[in-house]
């Protein structure tokens, strides 16, 4: 049987989608093909190249630029479509939500049917928007998307929420895949030179901002702030070996980085280029 998925016309006028390249359009849209063979979840990097027969290098570039376009976003097993669950919600067990939210607004005027509708051409109609509305949060308090915030705990208990929910959220994202177990002594790192409160922070932040590299994004961001002593943290400036470390093994590099330490003007100071093995101009 033939699977489908909704495609809304406001992409017409949609910036994001608008802003593409005909190359990324075209992989954005394969992409939502692979998100609706998989209830909404695309796959890491090497899976992904493998669905879309393109490389790994070219599947990695595809995923950034459309996180960094707001069409896709970091999930517990891999991506996801920018509001895929609400674009894509399921039409027969929607009804049941919009009774209640009927019978919570008793309105009656309202004139949306709740029959099933059975075909595949489905608009996004009144009932549409009122499934939206009974989803929506309660009035005043922000919508969290796909991630799950920490449980609030006293100060007591903070390295048991930083070595239980947050170190099993850095295992499921930090890339490459490694056991909790594995980032334990990376995260004591972390606390004993900027303290609980701090790192805490940090993760919670890096939930919200799903970076694609969590570690260097948590790392910055405790460089920023204050260190435990409450003095101000010490101008580091960025750790450019971690950045060409990751360029020479999977040939990552963000454009805000300046040029990659194969091309001319790379940034990257001489003795780390050279220690990973490039020439820098003057070499």
């Amino acid at each position: 049987m033939a699977r489908w998925f909704r495609f809304y016309d406001e992409a017409l006028n949609d910036p994001k989608v608008q802003s593409l390249s005909p190359a990324l359009f075209k992989q954005w849209v394969n992409i939502l093909c692979v998100a609706s063979q998989r209830n909404g979840c695309v796959p890491f990097v090497e899976q992904l190249a493998f669905l879309l027969r393109i490389s790994e290098e070219r599947a990695g570039k595809v995923i950034r630029d459309l996180i960094d376009c707001g069409l896709l976003h970091d999930a517990e097993h891999g991506y996801s479509p920018h509001n895929w669950d609400k674009r894509q919600y399921k039409s027969d067990a929607s009804n049941d939500r919009v009774k209640r939210h009927r019978e919570r607004s008793r309105n009656a005027d309202c004139n949306v049917t709740v029959t099933p509708s059975e075909t595949d051409t489905e608009s996004d109609t009144e009932q549409s928007r009122e499934e939206r509305a009974a989803d929506a949060p309660p009035s005043g308090k922000p919508e969290q998307g796909h991630l799950l915030p920490l449980p609030a705990k006293q100060s007591s208990d903070l390295k048991e929420q930083i070595f239980g929910p947050c170190l099993e959220w850095l295992a499921q994202h930090a890339r490459p895949l490694k056991p909790a177990d594995k980032h334990r002594p990376l995260v004591g790192r972390w606390l004993k030179e900027w303290g609980d409160a701090a790192v805490l922070d940090a993760f919670l932040r890096a939930r919200k901002e799903s970076p694609l590299e969590p570690v260097a994004w948590i790392e910055g961001a405790l460089r920023a702030g204050d260190r435990k002593n409450g003095k101000a943290a010490e101008s580091t400036g960025p750790d450019w070996n971690r950045r060409v470390e990751d360029f020479r093994a999977r040939n990552f590099w963000l454009t805000s980085w300046g040029a990659a330490p194969t091309d001319p003007g790379c940034q990257a100071p001489a003795p780390i280029l050279h220690q990973h093995g490039y020439r820098t101009e003057a070499a």
